[in-house]
């Protein structure tokens, strides 16, 4: 994409409200994990669009998406529910799935002839990527268009991971973005692999989500109760911090040109669910 084509983009995007907290969440926690290098990187390209913090673009690519439609990455890698490892010409044709569009753009961020619009861009596509990869419904066959019922609410199921479970909460994305980093700490992983993290999103929506007897229901809506989004928040937490690491440890990986950067996973203290 031409580099006007791409700053025009981006001054759409900046013109927005973001949305979605579950994406603020994870660019939060990522922004607290950012060596000194990273954080200077980070914020010069932020500062490209008039922005201050990793939430602030975390709907860029969203938004592009309902704007310029053509052209866009998916958001999605669909992994079969039987269990099979992610294999890359059955599940991302024309290398424009998640788990290859998180590479390409961290390509650009790591090229240093890439142009700076190229890399303002790639940066916002990183951020809310890898939020996605790690919503287990972004990652399964079945992205979950079947229709619920929860607490009076009609919604796709989908959309009950996407935002329900999260605004059951009652809290700021900031403040929730804190309040699960101070209940587990980032720690060393031996790599950062997009299809790893996809085929576990895979293997929770195969497993928690499709696996609920709830919706094996008759009913063309079944009622999951309310109780179900508190059941499913300590799976949601998981995820959320989960990307959280993995980004902040994906951008250091980029922008630390020195030293030894380990990628990170989430330490999750005993007692934990470790189900996300």
């Amino acid at each position: 994409m031409a580099g006007a084509a791409l700053l025009t983009l981006i001054e759409i995007g900046a013109a927005q409200a973001w949305s979605g907290a579950g994406h603020e969440i994870v660019a939060d926690i990522a922004a607290a994990q950012l060596k000194p290098e990273a954080r200077k990187a980070v914020d010069a390209l932020l500062a490209g669009q008039h922005l201050s913090t990793m939430a602030q673009a975390s709907g860029w690519a969203d938004v592009v998406r309902l704007v310029v439609p053509e052209g866009q990455p998916s958001h999605l890698v669909r992994l079969p529910l039987d269990g099979s490892p992610y294999d890359e010409k059955r599940d991302c044709d024309g290398q424009r799935c998640v788990v290859a569009a998180i590479g390409s753009y961290a390509a650009v961020l790591r090229d240093a002839q890439a142009p700076a619009a190229a890399k303002v861009a790639a940066l916002n596509y990183v951020i809310h990527l890898v939020g996605d990869v790690h919503q287990p419904l972004h990652a399964s066959a079945d992205p979950g268009k079947r229709m619920v019922s929860v607490a009076g609410r009609t919604m796709r199921l989908h959309d009950l991971w996407d935002e329900a479970i999260i605004g059951r909460r009652g809290k700021p994305p900031l403040e929730l973005a804190r309040s699960i980093t101070a209940s587990a700490a980032c720690r060393a992983e031996p790599s950062l692999d997009p299809a790893g993290w996809a085929v576990e999103g895979r293997d929770i929506a195969r497993d928690v989500i499709f696996g609920d007897p709830r919706l094996k229901s008759d009913a063309d809506v079944p009622d999951l109760g309310v109780s179900y989004l508190d059941e499913r928040w300590p799976v949601v937490r998981a995820r959320l911090l989960l990307a959280g690491c993995r980004l902040g440890a994906l951008l250091n990986s980029i922008f630390v040109r020195t030293g030894d950067v380990s990628p990170t996973n989430v330490d999750v203290p005993v007692g934990e669910d470790r189900s996300g």
